[in-house]
């Protein structure tokens, strides 16, 4: 099976209506495809930066609320 590296959820999910837009409007040959791969990286990119930047704006919130 061909793993689809756009894919920001799992494999084997199907894709979100976001992903699936993404996925049908980009070219991973074109420069826009590859910016959008280096963004969206599962590991490296803006979701997991996301994530971190969410999880510290909340542990900071609950030491201010002590």
């Amino acid at each position: 099976a061909t793993v689809d590296r756009r894919r920001t959820s799992s494999p084997t999910a199907p894709p979100t209506a976001a992903e699936q837009l993404r996925i049908n409007v980009t070219s991973p040959r074109r420069h826009h495809g590859r910016r959008a791969a280096v963004l969206m990286d599962p590991e490296t990119g803006f979701p997991p930066l996301l994530r971190r930047a969410v999880k510290a704006a909340a542990d900071r919130g609950r030491e201010l609320g002590q």
